[in-house]
């Protein structure tokens, strides 16, 4: 996908694809003792700015395959 492709579909589905694995991990940690002390889970889609200015500091990157080589679209 290239950068214009992800402003319009990518960041939306990495942004879904956060919420789901945050659901599964608060699922398997109220699962787990819950006398164990958590760190609140946060997640989010990397910002399509920031990917914008991102792309030319890495000159290796194929434009239309951006998430070949850009690995933290999702955190």
């Amino acid at each position: 996908m290239n950068i214009d492709e992800y402003c319009q579909i990518g960041h939306a589905r990495y942004a879904e694809f956060c919420e789901v694995v945050a659901a599964i991990l608060t699922a398997a940690i109220t699962a787990h003792d819950q006398k164990m002390m958590f760190q609140p889970i946060q997640r989010r889609a990397k910002d399509s700015e920031s990917l914008r200015k991102k792309l030319p500091q890495r000159s290796k990157i194929d434009p239309e395959k951006i998430e070949d080589d850009i690995k933290d679209l999702a955190g």
